[in-house]
């Protein structure tokens, strides 16, 4: 009989022998679950491991291919029709090539898009909007999706979760830069000097033909549009003819000589110095060179010695032969002869003249009605005419003038005066064109100034003599509004690079917007146009996209617009106060500062500080107010966040100064030398303009749209 305690016993065992079997199942079932975490883990994990790879290398491909489109543009040969198209195709081998060298695929033709980011104005939000061009922003996707595994592009195989049937994951990475839009600032030097290297202050520095070369070009690009009668480029001496029945005399005037040149032999010629004395020259001759050691010539009286004026009478040799002589009274003694009626008795066949020594000179020919003959220098007191009728009839004519040489000739005296009048009529002048300055100014200029001088042009009259009187005299557009239309240098190579300067912004299509300001012994911002057909204001939004209204604004500029002098530091402060009103959010401000001499000018009522870090300036130092005035604006830029770079051009300027404001700034500097030709100064500055308009800020990453 069993108890009640073994029936307990023998259901324990029964239960033990029970639980066997479930373990069994459960250790099966736990490990098929454990195997399926292990194999989730290990899989999850190497596609992170694989994703977090694509994405790095994704990243860099898209900040690669962002920077690219940049040194694309500013490397593009020549050879390069569009360089849009171009950048693109090179920012698509570059974002491959990056993916190559992280070991991700890369499609260039597939993976890579661009686009333009830009600002919305309602929501203050950037916005990428894809697919269009010039671009500022790259896409860059890596992806893995292809189901053939064996291919670059292939899915990523699976190490353990191929049990549950999944062979194969896709993973894709995608990444977004963009270059970081600029609002700059071009501070132009419009100061007198930059239009030294055009007129005769180069005058031992700069190479003589190529000078007269460029100055010719300016007299050319203004005689397009004004007339300057017959006035040549190359300066003339003034010369000056007067006559006076049967004399006349011409008078070269060559500063402190005289050439003269009269139509009979010459007794006296008397000058007349500019400083009010005069003297006489003892002259004989049809032509002479009178001169003084050192005194200007503005007058010469030319005596000729006299003759007797013409005389005429009439002699019969029967009533049907009537001969009329005219006596010349010269030392040529041109004798013409006629005879009337008009019938053959009046024919001559011989003239016979007598002179006042009695000596004759006979001329015979054929059956004439007139002729004129010339005698041997003497005086003629009568001429007898036979006539071809029969027996040679003759008839005789004295001389009114009497028979015997006079005892006395009256002199002629002709003054020729260099007078202003004079000279504008020689050169056939209209009104002087421009509202300040006359003909009157600019002849004396000629006479005068040291320049001129220096040129080898003094009291010569003619275009490149004008054009240095306009430079360095009437050089605002307030007092000659034309200059703007010519090749002035090293003004013109700054304007054509500013105009290009816009023209790379445009192209580029980063989102730049741009605003001019210039200065001279002062600023402003360079915002209007009324003038040459042109109705601009920008004044609303002087920094802008709207490049070709600040090319024409630029365009039409001359070197000294509005003042002269050099105040750097007027100019600084302008193109800050103009991009702290204008710039937009999430933009760079940048500063291009350009000037051809040293800061010759600056504000009042500021100090310089005492704790000016030099260091910021690369070891440069000076003691001059106004580049310390310079200096010190440029720090207040460079405190708020700015980009500065500089350009010196000619040489005038004071690079190391500029190369410290650009230190400071974080940009770069461009020397541009001035011992070089015109075309060399050009090319240099447009290269410089290029090479800082492509100078963005490094592309960032933004998050995918």
């Amino acid at each position: 009989m069993r108890t009640t305690l073994q029936d307990c016993e023998r259901w324990i065992v029964d239960i033990k022998q029970h639980r066997r079997g479930v373990f069994v199942v459960m250790l099966a079932i736990g490990m098929a679950v454990c195997l399926g975490f292990v194999s989730f883990s290990v899989d999850t994990g190497m596609v992170v491991l694989t994703k977090s790879r694509m994405q790095n290398s994704v990243d860099a491909a898209a900040l690669a291919a962002a920077n690219e489109i940049t040194h694309s543009v500013e490397t593009a040969g020549p050879n390069v029709t569009d360089i849009t198209a171009y950048a693109i195709e090179q920012a698509r081998l570059k974002a491959a090539q990056v993916g190559t060298l992280n070991n991700v695929f890369i499609d260039g033709a597939v993976d890579v898009s661009f686009g333009r980011r830009s600002l919305n104005a309602a929501t203050g939000q950037y916005t990428i909007a894809w697919g269009e061009t010039p671009s500022n922003a790259v896409r860059v996707v890596a992806r893995r999706t292809n189901d053939d595994t064996s291919l670059p592009d292939g899915k990523l195989p699976t190490m353990f979760a191929s049990v549950f049937g999944a062979d194969s994951i896709s993973v894709q990475a995608e990444a977004v830069a963009y270059i970081e839009s600029r609002d700059l600032a071009v501070v132009l030097d419009f100061s007198s000097s930059m239009n030294d290297d055009s007129s005769y202050d180069m005058l031992g520095v700069r190479d003589r033909t190529l000078l007269d070369a460029n100055m010719q070009e300016i007299y050319s690009q203004l005689d397009e549009v004004r007339d300057f009668g017959s006035m040549t480029f190359a300066p003339q001496w003034f010369q000056r003819t007067v006559s006076s029945s049967p004399h006349s005399t011409t008078v070269v005037f060559k500063n402190t000589s005289a050439d003269v040149t009269a139509s009979s032999a010459m007794t006296n010629v008397k000058l007349f110095y500019t400083d009010g004395s005069s003297e006489n020259k003892t002259a004989s001759g049809t032509s002479g060179t009178f001169s003084h050691t050192s005194k200007s010539i503005n007058k010469a009286e030319v005596t000729i010695k006299g003759t007797l004026a013409p005389t005429s009478a009439t002699a019969s040799g029967g009533s049907t032969r009537v001969a009329n002589v005219t006596f010349n009274n010269s030392t040529n003694n041109n004798i013409v002869v006629t005879t009337t009626p008009n019938s053959s008795a009046g024919n001559m066949k011989e003239i016979l003249l007598t002179y006042s020594d009695n000596t004759t000179q006979n001329f015979t020919f054929s059956n004439t009605r007139s002729r004129t003959v010339t005698g041997n220098g003497k005086y003629v007191k009568s001429a007898r005419v036979m006539f071809s009728a029969s027996g040679s009839p003759t008839a005789t004519v004295n001389n009114p003038a009497g028979t015997s040489t006079p005892a006395t000739f009256s002199n002629v005296v002709l003054t020729v005066e260099q007078t202003d009048a004079n000279i504008q009529s020689w050169l056939g002048l209209p009104t002087y064109p421009w509202s300040s300055g006359s003909w009157s100014e600019f002849f004396n200029y000629c006479r005068t100034d040291a320049q001129i001088n220096s040129a080898g042009h003094r009291y010569k009259y003619g275009g490149a003599c004008l054009v240095n009187y306009l430079l360095k005299s009437k050089y605002q557009y307030s007092q000659c509004n034309d200059l703007w239309r010519t090749s002035h240098y090293p003004f013109h190579s700054v304007k054509q690079g500013a105009l290009l300067f816009c023209d790379f912004l445009e192209d580029l299509g980063f989102g730049d917007e741009v605003g001019a300001v210039s200065y001279d012994v002062s600023s402003r911002r360079e915002q209007t146009l009324d003038y040459d057909g042109y109705n601009i204001n920008i004044t609303s939004n002087p920094v802008c996209d709207n490049f070709e209204a600040v090319r024409q604004i630029v365009r039409h500029r001359q070197a000294a617009h509005w003042s002269s002098n050099t105040n750097i530091g007027a100019g600084i402060v302008c193109g800050k106060q103009m991009l702290d009103a204008s710039k937009r959010p999430g933009t760079r401000p940048t500063l291009l500062i350009m000037t051809d001499g040293q800061p010759t000018a600056s504000d009042g009522g500021w100090t310089f500080p005492t704790d000016f870090d030099w260091s910021s300036c690369g070891g440069y130092t000076t003691t001059n107010t106004h580049a310390l005035y310079a200096l010190m604006r440029a720090k207040e830029c460079v405190d708020a966040g700015y980009t500065i770079h500089t350009m010196t051009v000619g040489l005038g300027g004071d690079p190391a100064l500029m190369e410290a404001i650009a230190h400071m700034g974080g940009g770069i500097t461009i020397t541009v030398p001035g011992d070089q030709t015109v075309t060399q100064m050009e090319a240099d500055v447009l290269a410089a303009f290029n090479r800082i308009a492509a100078f963005v800020p490094p592309a960032k990453l933004v998050k995918p749209q």
